[in-house]
């Protein structure tokens, strides 16, 4: 269970819910990655003082299921340049809400992290500083293996570590909230890119979306399941509205495609082509099996394939992690094959 913690001292100079805080999601997904297990989550604090708060340090742990510490570190103000001017928004006005996101994502491979604990001080323009301790489990539920959703030579363009930004989805800022958003459907998303064997996105004028070698690649079934959300009417044209938002949350990707894949993780492909999505809602769908193909359709910066697993059919749901099956790595001259793996941002594969 959360919990919030203050000194006698601090409950005293402010009531105790001033300021409050919690992890979202409530229980974080370990993410088995290459280079360890990435914790991939938000603190979101609300500030109910009269005053503006900074925060001014901040110090994140890893337990295991006895309460043991196997990792720590820390934010704050010492040095020339300081950590904590890392985290952007530091500043909480009064009656507002602040999201940040969690500075110390990866631990080793082997460190069974069970529980998180966060400890933030926000230092006030009067008064004395304000301390914030929360402590949460981890998920229980592990990554889905799926197949990769395309085919040739990929490039994971931009996915979902600490810097993309599927990732710094901030759905506490008033315009994403008066969009309905409160969640990040995108936590564990992939922009995919098809490429040459010289890592080229695409030749000649690249205005032109049939010279993308993405534009028009058949898309597939990660896993066998049902159609439950289909668009395929907008144009190739990477035109967007954001008041679309507010009659589907899934408007941003253009012409999309929802597969239910059961056991709470539905697969979403974006950007795709016009009228080329080839099931309809309702169909069952076999693992394998072409659905769509690659568009450059509602926001899109050009040709390319948004794919993700979510716990719901659209964007007011929060990501779900996966590792894909059967494909190879190019590790200098050297090709491994990999079973079930993760895609990293910036890595280039090839998929059967």
């Amino acid at each position: 269970m959360r919990t919030l913690l203050c000194s006698l001292l601090l409950c005293m100079t402010f009531p105790a819910h001033a300021v409050t805080a919690r992890f979202w999601p409530e229980y974080p997904l370990v993410e088995p990655t290459r280079t360890g297990n990435d914790l991939n989550f938000d603190l979101l604090v609300t500030n109910d003082q009269q005053v503006e708060l900074t925060l001014s340090k901040m110090e994140l742990r890893y337990l295991d299921e006895a309460g043991r510490e196997l990792w720590r570190g820390e934010l704050n103000g010492v040095g020339s340049a300081p950590n904590i001017d890392l985290v952007i928004s530091r500043k909480i006005a009064p009656g507002s809400q602040q999201l940040y996101f969690n500075p110390f994502p990866r631990v080793a491979p082997g460190i069974p992290v069970a529980r998180i604990r966060v400890r933030m001080e926000f230092a006030a323009t009067q008064g004395a500083a304000t301390i914030v301790e929360l402590e949460t489990k981890v998920s229980p539920h592990s990554a889905r293996a799926i197949d990769m959703p395309l085919t040739g030579r990929l490039l994971n363009y931009d996915g979902h570590d600490e810097l993309a930004h599927h990732r710094r989805w901030n759905h506490a800022l008033p315009f994403l909230r008066s969009l309905g958003f409160a969640s990040n459907g995108m936590r564990y998303a992939y922009d995919i890119v098809r490429v040459d064997d010289a890592g080229a996105l695409f030749s000649g004028d690249r205005t032109r979306n049939e010279n993308w070698y993405s534009f028009g690649a058949v898309l597939r079934a990660v896993a066998d399941g049902t159609v439950v959300k289909a668009v395929a009417n907008h144009p190739d044209d990477a035109s967007f509205d954001p008041n679309e938002s507010l009659k589907d949350p899934n408007a941003l990707f253009g012409n999309y495609l929802v597969i239910d894949l059961g056991n709470g993780a539905f697969a979403l492909y974006g950007h795709l082509r016009q009228d080329s999505i080839s099931v309809k809602v309702g169909d069952r769908v076999r693992r394998g099996q072409p659905v769509a193909a690659v568009g450059n359709s509602g926001s899109a910066e050009f040709p390319h394939l948004h794919f993700q697993l979510m716990d719901a059919p659209d964007m007011r749901g929060e990501g779900v992690t996966s590792l894909f099956r059967e494909f190879t790595r190019q590790d200098g001259t050297r090709p491994a094959r990999v079973r079930n793996g993760a895609f990293a941002t910036g890595e280039t594969v090839m998929a059967d």
